[in-house]
């Protein structure tokens, strides 16, 4: 019955409107994020994890900024990621690099060139 199957796609959008804002706005600075490294990554070497496939700064900038959104959103809920954090954490610059980006000099993240928030 299509119409029965919209109004539950309708339910569920306004069951799930505080994870579909949350989603959009971790969304939003992620983009901002890797579209602002992008061009350095593409010329610096990446981590290589142990079956060498590549991990740049970007990869564990998103995967840090996400887990802490959804995290201070979603307080009880668990989350599985696909970057292993010791492997950020045995790279002090890299390391240094995905903090300032996700958290900058104070809550809300950092600043790309253009003076935006994160």
């Amino acid at each position: 019955d299509p119409a029965g199957c919209s109004g539950f796609v309708h339910g569920m959008a306004a069951f799930l409107q505080a994870e579909l804002g949350v989603a959009l706005s971790v969304v939003t600075r992620c983009a901002r994020i890797t579209k602002h490294l992008q061009a350095r990554l593409c010329t610096e070497e990446s981590i290589c994890k142990s079956d060498s496939s590549p991990v740049t700064v970007g990869d564990f900038t998103v995967q840090a900024l996400v887990l802490s959104e959804l995290s201070r959103a979603f307080p009880g809920d668990g989350f599985i990621a696909e970057e292993r954090s010791d492997v950020l954490r045995s790279q002090p610059e890299e390391l240094r690099s995905v903090a300032q980006l996700v958290y900058g000099d104070e809550e809300g993240g950092g600043v790309d060139p253009r003076g935006e928030r994160l």
